[in-house]
């Protein structure tokens, strides 16, 4: 089937996201980190402190989530087949850091084979993200095509110039195929 979700303009990590869909099986569950369930699978170059899961947090989590201090960190989602997503908006949430480690360099990435990527929004020196913790930001996405894999890629420094990818919170928007 096809499900359409509805952007983040209104409330970030709302009901209405892809990842809050999977988590709940379509409602037919009580909401569940869908990584911790087995409904998508999170990877990441490096975890460094917090879980997989808290890249994809539907609530914010008193922990520390983020990479080792490399170059070009990333996590990404594996919606795996044969759900694929047109993605048009996404969400992101820092973690309970406060003042510091924000993301600014980064970009949304899709993929269908988790090794050739498109560039679906970059950033550059992008503040949206504020000092607070747990800040949470959206963005429209305009993307043509449908991908399995989501990646976050953090290609620049954060806001307190170093390689840590900080991130406790994704959601992502738009167009499900999911003939499961």
């Amino acid at each position: 089937g096809l499900f359409i979700f509805e952007s983040c303009a209104g409330t970030a990590f709302d009901t209405n996201g892809v990842l809050h869909h999977l988590g709940t099986r379509g409602g037919t569950r009580a909401y569940q980190n869908p990584h911790a369930a087995g409904d998508v699978v999170v990877t990441s170059s490096s975890v460094s402190s917090g879980t997989l899961e808290g890249f994809i947090s539907l609530t914010p989590t008193n922990d520390y989530n983020y990479t080792r201090e490399f170059a070009n960190s990333w996590f990404q989602v594996d919606l795996q087949a044969p759900r694929r997503l047109q993605v048009t908006h996404y969400c992101l949430r820092s973690d309970v850091h406060s003042g510091t480690h924000k993301l600014r360099n980064w970009r949304l990435e899709g993929s269908n084979d988790g090794s050739q990527w498109t560039t679906l929004r970059n950033h550059g020196n992008d503040s949206s993200l504020s000092d607070q913790a747990h800040s949470v930001a959206g963005w429209a996405v305009d993307s043509q095509t449908a991908y399995r894999y989501m990646r976050v890629f953090q290609h620049g420094k954060n806001s307190y110039n170093d390689d840590y990818l900080v991130c406790n919170g994704l959601e992502l928007y738009g167009d499900l195929h999911d003939s499961s």
